[in-house]
């Protein structure tokens, strides 16, 4: 952790791999913010999410803009978790205030 008045944090390559924690006042790896994988054997097989640093990141984010009620727009390679993690997001929602629909293209080839 490091103090923002203090230094920037530098034992990460760059300052993308930090989260500011703005009401600490202080830098933190996204690292330290993973949490521990808890296997459910009841869920399955395409619920299943193992937290990293970028879905974190993403799913901070993903909280972030529905609280300021904002959209968002993942983009990105294919099999980097885009869509598992906002279906995991979408799952933890409360679902006496949240309609999800699911869209689905089939007009491509």
């Amino acid at each position: 952790m490091f103090n923002i008045l203090e230094e920037l944090p530098s034992h990460e390559a760059t300052l993308f791999e930090y989260f500011f924690d703005a009401p600490k006042g202080y830098w933190i790896s996204w690292k330290r913010l993973v949490p521990k994988y808890q296997h459910n054997p009841e869920r399955k097989f395409y619920e299943i999410l193992v937290p990293t640093i970028d879905t974190c990141r993403s799913d901070w984010l993903l909280q972030l803009c529905y609280r300021i009620k904002r959209p968002v727009l993942f983009v990105g390679e294919s099999g980097t978790s885009k869509t598992a993690t906002i279906t995991s997001f979408l799952r933890k929602l409360n679902p006496d205030l949240n309609v999800i629909f699911k869209i689905i293209d089939n007009s491509v080839n």
